[in-house]
Parts: C-alpha cells; sequence; structure tokens
C-alpha cells in the first residue's frame, strides 16, 4: 500500500482524512491505482490536493442530506447559504430506504427527485460529493437501508447474492444519474462507496468491489472514495474493494450526545501530528439523544472558538480535502430516526434545524474565503518553528514551489486558556513584528493563520500578523481583506518598487504607522472596526481592509462581471439577480434595517437588493453606502380550540379484525427464530416496517391462565401498552435484545367460556443501524406470547396473532409523503391525521375543547385544528410547534401532523425536544394549515395533554427561491373509508 505523505481530508460520518492507495493486483471490479491512473480525467488527485482540470482545489464543503428537508426551494435556501459562506463543496447522502419502500421500487419524484436536487446544487455554484450508499448510518433507521431488505435472504454487505439482489438496482439507478451529472457535464466530482464499514472477511471486500464495478460499468471516472469508522484501518486501503481516496473518521467532541459540560475539549493525540495524518476534525455538533442535553448544548459546545482551532489544525496536518459534518442537518419527521435520536437533527449545525445562520457560519467564512484564493495551500509540506512563547505552536505549511509560508498558530494545548504574546520568525531570518511594543497574541483558544511571502494579484506580500480573509482587483486597484480580534497589534509588509513613492492613507479604526524602506512598506496599526489603507502613487495601487471579527462576520464576497464586490453589513448575502453591467443585484436577507457599504467596481452605477432600488452615496475613499429594509413582524394564532376524537378501538374485544394479517408463517430469513413450533410474529415478515404496530391475540381460556409471558421489542426507547378485552394491563419496555415480560391477567377480565383478546400496541422507534452486520436486521413487534398458570407453566391455550401496521404495508397509499410518514394508529390508517378528514359530531368527535385537557384511560386521544397564515411576501418567519411540559406524573407520547406531514415526535418524560421546526411548502405560510395530533396516554387513568402553541423564531427579509406548497394529498373517504370516535 502507498500512503499519500501529505494529508487529503474529507468529513464523512464525522470529518474524516483521506489517504490516496495503491491496489494489489487490480481485478476487472476495481479502479486504478494512484500510480497508474490516468491524469489526464477531469477530476484526479496527487499526494498534495484534488485537482480539477488540472488545477489544485480545496474541497471543502458541508454536509446536507435533502431527505431531512422535504421541499426543493428550501433545499436551495440551505445550498446557497453554503455557497455564501464560501464552500464549494456539498456533500450529500441518499437514503435507499427513502427512495425503495417495497422490493422493485425506486423511485425519484417529488420529494425524492434526487435529479432536481443535482441541479440545484449545479446552479447554487457548488461541487457535489455524492454518498449513496447502499449503507449510510446517518443516525436514521436502518442506516439508510430500504426496509424491505430486512427479510432478505442474505448477509448485509457481503457478496451473497440475495443481498447483491436486494442493492444492486437501487445502485445502478444511482449510478447512472451521477455518469449524466458528473464533471465536467455536472457538479458530481466524487462518489462515495458505501459508508464506514470494516471486515476481514473475503465476501466483505468482494461486497465492496461489486459496488465499485457498477459505477465503473456506468462510465464514472470520478474518484470513488470510502472512509474508515472510529479512526480504524481500513481494509480498503488495497486489494479487492480498495478505493482510489480512502478516509478516517473523527469525533473530537464524541460520537453524541451533546455535552453539559460545553468546556470540555478534548485533547485526543499525544502526538499530534503524525507522518500521515489518519484521525480528523471538523465536526461542528453531534446528533443528541432521547434524555440529552439539547442541541443548543452542541451548539455551544463547538463555539466559534472551537472553529477557529479544529479548523485550522486540519489545516496544519495538511488536510485540503474536508466536508463539515453537518453543515445544516435537519429533521427526522416522519420515522426517519433511529432508536436513539429525536425528531430534530439539528447537530449544533452552523445552519440550524430552522434555516437560521449566526456566528458559527460567519466564523466558517472567514477561513473559507481564505482557502478560496490562497491556492498555494493546496501544495505544502510542513515543519515546526519555534516561537518567543513555548506554549504556542507553530506549524508552517510551506509551498516547495513558490515557497510561500502559512504560520498555523495556536496554544500547544489545545485547552489552553492562557492570554499569549509571542513573536514568530518568517523566511527563516525575520523576527515579527518588527515594531517595538508590538506582539502576536492568542487569547485563549484561539488560532491563526499568518502568511508570508505570498504572490497575490500584482503584489508580494511579505508577511502579515493579522490573518487574510481575501482579496480580488476592483477596477485597478488590488484590495487585500484581513481579519482580527479587536485590540490586537497588526504589522503588515508588502513590496513596493525600488525607488517609488507611495502615499499611504490611514482611514477609520486608529491611527496607523508607516515604515518604508528600500523596497518595502512596513504598515502597523491596531484592530477595531473597519480600517483601510489605501497606498496610491503607484502604479499597482493597493487598498487594505482591516476588520475586526464583528465587522468581518458581516463581510460578504460577491463576484461580479466587474470583479468581486465586498458588501458590508447584512445577515446574509446570496449573490446576484442578474449579471447587469450597471446595476449591482444584490439578492439577500436581512433580519433589521440594516446600513451596507460595498466596494465594487466603479462600472455600477446603481445598487438594488432583492429588485429594489437602494440609494446610495459614495464615501470619500469610493465605497457606496445606504441602507437596507429589514423584515416586517408577524404574529401567530393562539391555539385555542380543539377537536377531540378518541381511538385505540383496537383494544376491543368486539372491534372487527377480519381484514388483519394473519401471524401464521413459520420460517423466517432473520437469524433469530422464533421458539420452536411457533409462528414467526415479526411485524417486518409481514412488511410492516414504520411507527406504531398493532397486535391481537386471540385465545380461549381454559380457567388456568394468570400470566402473559411475551418478548417485544421496538427498539431503544421503545414501549408498548397491553390489554386484555378491553382492561388495562400497562406500559411495559420494549427496547432492543428485548428480554421477556410477565403480565398479570386480572381474573375478573377473562372470559372462560369464548374468545379472549389480549391487545398489544408496539411504539417502534425505529430500525437498528449497522454494526455489525445485519444488525438492521433485528426484529420487532412480538418475538413469542404465551399464556402461564400459577405454576409458571403453559396453560394449554393457543394464541392466534393477528398484527397491523401502516395502511398498505409496503404498499404504501401515500407516496408523496412517503414510506416513513404513518405507522399503524388506527386514526393514520383511517386519515385522522389529513386535511379535510370530516371530523364532526356525526361520527363522534367533540368541539370547543381546551389544554390542557383530560382524556382518561390509556388509550389514543386525537386533537386537531385549524389555523391561518397570512405572512409578508420576500419574508421568511421560522415556525416551531411548541409543546408544554405536562405537570404531574404524565407519560405519554405524541406524534403530530401538519398538513398531513408527520413533522414529529414528544415523548415529555424522556425529552429534551419540545419545540419543533416546521419549513415552509409543509406550513403554508399563507392560508390554512390543519395540524393533528395523536397522544399516546400510558397512565392507566387521568392521561392530561399539555397545551400546545405555535412560535415565531425571528423574522427576516428573504432573497431565496420563493416556495411552494409542497403536492401531498387530502382525506380521501375512497382511501380512507369512514370511521367514528370510540
Amino acid at each position: 500500500m502507498t500512503l499519500l505523505s501529505k494529508a487529503i481530508s474529507l468529513s464523512l460520518a464525522a470529518l474524516v482524512c483521506f489517504q490516496s492507495v495503491a491496489h494489489a493486483a487490480p481485478t476487472s471490479a476495481q479502479l486504478t491505482s494512484l500510480a497508474t491512473r490516468d491524469t489526464n480525467k477531469p477530476v484526479t488527485w496527487d499526494d498534495y490536493s484534488l485537482m480539477i482540470d488540472g488545477e489544485r482545489v480545496f474541497f471543502w464543503g458541508g454536509e446536507f442530506h435533502p431527505f431531512r428537508l422535504p421541499n426543493e426551494a428550501m433545499q436551495m435556501d440551505v445550498l446557497e447559504k453554503i455557497k455564501s459562506a464560501g464552500f464549494n463543496v456539498v456533500q450529500s447522502y441518499f437514503h435507499w430506504g427513502f427512495h425503495s419502500w417495497k422490493e422493485g421500487t425506486i423511485d425519484f419524484t417529488g420529494i425524492r427527485d434526487v435529479e432536481a436536487y443535482i441541479k440545484m446544487v449545479q446552479e447554487a455554484g457548488l461541487y457535489l460529493s455524492a454518498r449513496p450508499g447502499p449503507y449510510i448510518n446517518a443516525e436514521t433507521t436502518a442506516g439508510g437501508y430500504a426496509l424491505w431488505a430486512k427479510t432478505v435472504n442474505g448477509t448485509s454487505r457481503t457478496a451473497e447474492p440475495g443481498w447483491t439482489a436486494a442493492w444492486k438496482p437501487y445502485i445502478t439507478e444511482m449510478a447512472k444519474l451521477f455518469k449524466k451529472y458528473e464533471y465536467p457535464n455536472g457538479p458530481i466530482i466524487m462518489v462515495q462507496v458505501d459508508n464506514e464499514y470494516w471486515t476481514d472477511q473475503d465476501t466483505g471486500r468482494e461486497f465492496m468491489a461489486e459496488v465499485e464495478k457498477v459505477y465503473k460499468d456506468a462510465g464514472i471516472v470520478v474518484p470513488l472514495f470510502h472512509n474508515a469508522a472510529n479512526n480504524g484501518q481500513s481494509p480498503f486501503s488495497s486489494g479487492v474493494g480498495a478505493v482510489d481516496i480512502l478516509g478516517y473518521d473523527f469525533y473530537p467532541i464524541g460520537w453524541g450526545p451533546c455535552r453539559a459540560n460545553i468546556s470540555d475539549w478534548s485533547q485526543p493525540y499525544s502526538t499530534p501530528y503524525p507522518a500521515y495524518v489518519k484521525y480528523m476534525d471538523g465536526v461542528p455538533g453531534a446528533y443528541d439523544q432521547w434524555g440529552g442535553n439539547g442541541e443548543d448544548k452542541c451548539r455551544q459546545s463547538s463555539n466559534y472558538e472551537y472553529l477557529r482551532v479544529y479548523d485550522r489544525w486540519s489545516l496544519a496536518m495538511g488536510v485540503t480535502m474536508q466536508s463539515i459534518y453537518m453543515e445544516y442537518g435537519g429533521t427526522n419527521y416522519g420515522n426517519l430516526r433511529f432508536p436513539v435520536d429525536y425528531t430534530s437533527y439539528d447537530y449544533g449545525a452552523p445552519i440550524d434545524e430552522s434555516r437560521q445562520i449566526g456566528w458559527k457560519i460567519y466564523e466558517q467564512k472567514l477561513l473559507n474565503y481564505f482557502l478560496g484564493v490562497a491556492n498555494d495551500l493546496t501544495m505544502t509540506d510542513v515543519y515546526v518553528a519555534k516561537t518567543s512563547n513555548s506554549i504556542v505552536r507553530d506549524d508552517v505549511r510551506l509551498n516547495p514551489k513558490t515557497k510561500s509560508e502559512f504560520h498555523i498558530l495556536r496554544h500547544d494545548d489545545k485547552t489552553s486558556s492562557a492570554d499569549s504574546s509571542f513573536s514568530i520568525v518568517v523566511g527563516n531570518k525575520t523576527t515579527v513584528p518588527q515594531e517595538a511594543g508590538t506582539h502576536i497574541r492568542l487569547n485563549g483558544r484561539d488560532s491563526k493563520i499568518l502568511s508570508a511571502n505570498l504572490d497575490f494579484l500584482d503584489q508580494h506580500l511579505v508577511y502579515s500578523t493579522t490573518d487574510v480573509l481575501t482579496w480580488g482587483k476592483i477596477d485597478k486597484t488590488d484590495f487585500l481583506v484581513l481579519h482580527g480580534i479587536a485590540g490586537e497589534d497588526g504589522e503588515v509588509v508588502v513590496n513596493v518598487p525600488a525607488g517609488s513613492k507611495p502615499k499611504v492613507s490611514f482611514i477609520g479604526g486608529k491611527k496607523g504607522k508607516v515604515t518604508s524602506s528600500n523596497d518595502q512598506l512596513r504598515l502597523n496599526y491596531v484592530v477595531d472596526g473597519l480600517t483601510l489603507i489605501q497606498i496610491t502613487n503607484t502604479d499597482k495601487p493597493l487598498t487594505v481592509l482591516v476588520g475586526d471579527m464583528e465587522t468581518a462576520y458581516q463581510l460578504w464576497r460577491v463576484d461580479t462581471a466587474h470583479g468581486p464586490a465586498f458588501v458590508l453589513g447584512p445577515y446574509l448575502v446570496r449573490g446576484l439577480d442578474d449579471n447587469s453591467s450597471t446595476t449591482l443585484s444584490l439578492r439577500g436577507d436581512t433580519n433589521t434595517t440594516t446600513p451596507i457599504e460595498i466596494f465594487a467596481s466603479s462600472e455600477f452605477r446603481k445598487v438594488s437588493w432583492n429588485g429594489k432600488k437602494v440609494s446610495t452615496t459614495t464615501s470619500s475613499y469610493g465605497s457606496l453606502k445606504g441602507r437596507v429594509a429589514g423584515p416586517r413582524s408577524v404574529s401567530v394564532p393562539k391555539l385555542t380550540e380543539w377537536t377531540v376524537g378518541y381511538e385505540a378501538h383496537e383494544k376491543l374485544p368486539t372491534f372487527d379484525d377480519s381484514e388483519w394479517t394473519v401471524a401464521n408463517r413459520m420460517k423466517t430469513n432473520n437469524s433469530l427464530a422464533p421458539p420452536k413450533g411457533e409462528p414467526v410474529l415479526y411485524s417486518d415478515d409481514y412488511g410492516f416496517h414504520v411507527g406504531h404496530r398493532w397486535y391481537r391475540g386471540h385465545f380461549n381460556a381454559t380457567g388456568s391462565e394468570k400470566q402473559l409471558n411475551v418478548t417485544v421489542q421496538g427498539g431503544a426507547n421503545s414501549v408498548y401498552a397491553a390489554w386484555l378485552n378491553g382492561d388495562y394491563l400497562g406500559a411495559f419496555n420494549s427496547t432492543t435484545s428485548a428480554t421477556y415480560d410477565l403480565i398479570d391477567l386480572p381474573a375478573s377480565a377473562l372470559q372462560s367460556n369464548g374468545d379472549n383478546v389480549i391487545s398489544i400496541l408496539l411504539d417502534d422507534m425505529g430500525s437498528d443501524e449497522e454494526w455489525p452486520v445485519d444488525q438492521f436486521k433485528a426484529y420487532r413487534g412480538l418475538r413469542s406470547a404465551s399464556l402461564l398458570a400459577s405454576s409458571a407453566k403453559a396453560t394449554g391455550a393457543k394464541i392466534t396473532w393477528k398484527l397491523q401496521g401502516n395502511l398498505g404495508g409496503e404498499d404504501i397509499v401515500d407516496t408523496a409523503r412517503g414510506t416513513f410518514n404513518t405507522g399503524g394508529f388506527f386514526g393514520e390508517r383511517k386519515g385522522w391525521h389529513l386535511p379535510g378528514f370530516p371530523a364532526t359530531h356525526k361520527n363522534k368527535f367533540t368541539t370547543g375543547v381546551k389544554l390542557p385537557h383530560n382524556f382518561g384511560e390509556a388509550g389514543v386521544a386525537w386533537y386537531m385544528t385549524d389555523f391561518k397564515l397570512d405572512f409578508p411576501s420576500g419574508s421568511d418567519n421560522p415556525v416551531v410547534v411548541v409543546f408544554d411540559k405536562p405537570k404531574g406524573d404524565q407519560k405519554y407520547r405524541v406524534e403530530f401532523y401538519v398538513n398531513g406531514w408527520n413533522y414529529g415526535k414528544v415523548i415529555p418524560d424522556l425529552g429534551p425536544q419540545f419545540e419543533f421546526p416546521v419549513p415552509p411548502g409543509i406550513l403554508n405560510t399563507n392560508g390554512k394549515n390543519h395540524l393533528a395530533i395523536a397522544v399516546h396516554g400510558l397512565n392507566a387513568k387521568d392521561n392530561t395533554f399539555a397545551p400546545v402553541h405555535l412560535k415565531v423564531l425571528n423574522s427576516y427579509t428573504y432573497g431565496g427561491k420563493q416556495w411552494k406548497q409542497v403536492p401531498a394529498p387530502s382525506f380521501d373517504a375512497k382511501i380512507y373509508g369512514t370511521s367514528s370516535s370510540a
């Protein structure tokens, strides 16, 4: 195996470091190695970086899963925010199970339109790194596998024929799409082969090789990659199944849950910089868990200090490929989540679940903009230099061709909060800063990249003790933009023609100082607000913009036909409305009326913002100043009256289950067979995979029945409720690796002559992820059930079981909302969650109910209300549905539906989520909305549902693509029939 001596990295299930690999005796199922690959292909790589059309580039991306935001306009909103933050790549998982709810079905329509998403990526000006699985993990049910594959006769991630037949049609269709849109015909520059797989078995290697062969047979020539989980070595660095580029996971603050102590940073390596990097960082948060501390703790743990230290540390290790997991997390709406995770997949990401941005993305932008221009940094070697302060580390990345230096500074102990002053040596000879009484400063958890011997535009930067943000030529003047922390000393030295007498002017900030010597100018200043340093009276004029953090956070770069425009002030600048040569037509968002300042070509004689003219004045130094309007305030209605219906009809012995599925199979492909002689009770074997499941067991009593011995499994945090002839037996845990429960049967409930019915309602929390192979096939539902006498022996009475899940099973009836939207509640099967359902007195629903509301005994109550919204056009007003915490010892579980879409699960006694963002297009922001809530009460009596509210988080003017309601059907009696409340 040939490892890259320089690190190339990419964030996968976290952020990973890539190393190129050579293949041993390549087979037809493998791609070419680093040594033999075709370097004339549009996308290639070497020891230093990825290359596109022969030009070195940073692969600097953010992770976004389109299946967690089911609205194209909102997907475009996220993509534009990723692009505006300076990323050039979006990396995306695609979810096999999202597209395939039944064997033979692969659906790319509606919210599953992969081609439309790829086109949006290209329209946004991003590259795409595609990650289609078959396995993706992603903290989603079954790790992204199709749920029908749980019953396949074949071990996952092997070359067994049954497993190959399952995944191959999906990957084949994805490969066709990827070929159509791979670079240069589209934005796709890399494709991942499976995810986080380790094996020491030949059949596992053969599986990987077979997936690669599908891509090769489709004609795909962009690099294929894979990542090793848990910082481990990968078997796919050579031999059968080897990939082009290999990566490694790394989770610097852990792989969930969010930490309560937000100041706890890990120091994971005793040797921070090995000869080649096999561990990486960059995850700006973590997923949280049921009962966790909340996603805000993840956001606080991975704050701006974290981003400054860890992302620059990545560069110190030679990383030129990185993707942040997650840049936007989104929502586990419906039943997308796996058992440990709750509805929010916010991940503490820079773009939060409601699509708002803030200091995290502004901090990222500082580095991303720099990487967008600092091409010399894509090809560097490293050495460690000394500083004047022993606790400060200086990793110098040196370009072997241009000799440019990038001094990456941080405290050697990343957890240090020391306030350190020091100097460094540049060019192996000059100690900087040179100005007496000044110094470089690292205050606590901070990191800097100081550039030296760097050519940019028509200039040569000897060195700067302030970080470079970006540069660009406006008309005939070169602009260099720097950023630093307010109050810090700054020193910049640039070359000027020998013997010239340039004029230097300082504008704004604190008074600066100029020192001239032969062919150099030394500029000294203190970082404070925005300082302009204009160097004129030279044939190569230069303007240096120095901004403190607050200023730099609000600086946006927009590339135009006349060079870059630097825009200061707005909450977000998305780009241009058009390519007018005379009007700078900006597009973006504001959160308040905002002063703006623009440095742009004089060719632009007018400025517009979201299509409206902006009145501007010209400053004494040539910038344009104006104001852009803020948003109008909005309000949401109070949810004061509700219509209530009761279900759990299935608990009653009189319920008609004649059309239910009889559990009569005696064989299963599951590795855990049922007890000898008993039928298969696993719900997956009968085509029911998501949400709640009902079981009804019929038996004739012998009179000796005292207990029910039952084993039920619904995943971590799952529960089930049980009834005997309508009498409540209680609620019980049904986690993974379930053990049996002994449930007492009250004699008063038994019918000594005739049919008895045991009813079980299971809350399935989702299917397990893979680790090891076939873990995702862990059964859901009942495994066994028997009746016991007082002697704990079987009574002889046999139970005949029937079961029911979502309407239609694998033949789902609502393909628009997809396979994860509904489970087996009576109300879900009868369409109670849908707009247009006739919940009236005629069918026994109660109107005018106010919350909190005591709905009585254990069972399921439905609460429904309609409300209208009328938000201003051109505005974005993120709305959340808020569930109050119930008082007392209430134990209930909630599924709620907005306009028919299952958009969250609430478990008050676990928490931590009580606020649920609902995006526009699911929520009708200008019209009628239907909110339906199913409450599963687990207490024997006095189940009391707490109040529910709507809340607007913030308001923004909006310059993105206008959304439409996502098409989805309303109630149709021909499909759902007629039904009444119990």
